[in-house]
């Protein structure tokens, strides 16, 4: 039996056990996008995956999730999963290429908040006096305003600027213009900006450092690389939610390269669920003759997944 007929096996029987209606794999329209990909990882996609893809690429229809509720994510998905990984990744020695550049961004995006601070001006045309302004900013996000008034207001004290829509959608702007130039060589998650009423200003570009603040741990232990996300982990069966098994190319000092993993956004134990694409088939194809009542259930599938390893 061939690796597309195992697979087509498994899906066949989870629509048949399934009372409510099922997706099914879509055909591949844009194969090229492989090609992006493995650019984009530096790694070259394997063959099991790469003959999938070259016949299907995600899922059509209505329902649940064609593996056990999960579904397939197509190329253009896997893509933008591995886009944000690729966030993750950051320089050793991270530096400005462009300071005239990005500084030219960074007093606009304080002059956009400043112009909005609830100052309130003396006889009409006396600039009033103000100690300070803090706020962070990130290519998708912001935080703050905070005003402190005078050098004397306190945290309890300080007051939240409301800044308008226009505003906002003006300062995300620049910052993602920001981001955009120095992502090759600082790759920063955040801004972290504070603002003076003589003019001067501080700014601290920050890494949302999840490798090192989450519990994170693998199964084997030394089988998976302690990280949140990684370029190298193709993310091929999603749960809608940022979680997904996929296949790991660069494993750890105990794994395997192209075993399978359970990864992603909720995910903190990196668990290894088979050495290779065709003994996942396998080891599915099995499941299902012992334990499929439990793969029928409404559980999350990486719990079930969870016990029966655990087992």
């Amino acid at each position: 039996m061939t690796k597309e007929e195992k697979l087509n096996k498994i899906l066949s029987w989870y629509s048949e056990v399934n009372e409510e209606e099922t997706k099914y794999l879509a055909r591949q329209e844009n194969f090229l996008q492989v090609d992006e990909i493995e650019k984009l990882i530096g790694e070259v996609i394997p063959k099991d995956i790469r003959d999938l893809f070259e016949k299907y690429d995600g899922e059509s229809g209505n329902g649940y999730g064609s593996f056990f509720g999960h579904s397939f994510v197509s190329l253009s998905e896997m893509k933008s999963s591995l886009d944000f990984a690729k966030t993750q990744v950051k320089p050793e020695k991270p530096k400005i290429s462009n300071p005239e550049k990005s500084n030219v961004l960074i007093e606009r995006i304080i002059q956009l908040v400043v112009n909005e601070l609830p100052l309130k001006k003396k006889l009409g045309f006396i600039k009033p006096k103000w100690h300070k302004v803090e706020f962070e900013s990130g290519p998708s996000s912001m935080g703050g305003p905070y005003f402190y008034s005078n050098k004397d207001t306190s945290d309890k004290e300080r007051e939240i600027v409301k800044l308008s829509n226009e505003t906002r959608k003006q300062i995300s702007q620049f910052t993602k213009e920001l981001h955009d130039i120095e992502i090759q060589e600082y790759n920063w998650d955040n801004l972290e900006i504070i603002a003076y009423g003589d003019g001067q200003h501080k700014i601290d570009r920050t890494f949302y450092d999840f490798d090192n603040t989450l519990p994170l741990t693998s199964t084997p232990d030394g089988a998976i690389k302690k990280k949140y996300f990684h370029i190298k982990w193709i993310p091929l069966i999603s749960d809608f939610g940022g979680n997904y098994i996929g296949i790991d190319l660069d494993p750890d000092s105990n794994g395997t390269k192209e075993q399978v993993i359970i990864f992603g956004r909720d995910e903190e134990d990196m668990i290894v669920l088979a050495n290779s694409w065709g003994e996942f088939l396998d080891w599915n194809l099995d499941l299902i003759e012992k334990e499929g009542k439990k793969l029928r259930s409404e559980s999350h599938l990486h719990d079930i997944y969870k016990q029966i390893k655990s087992a």
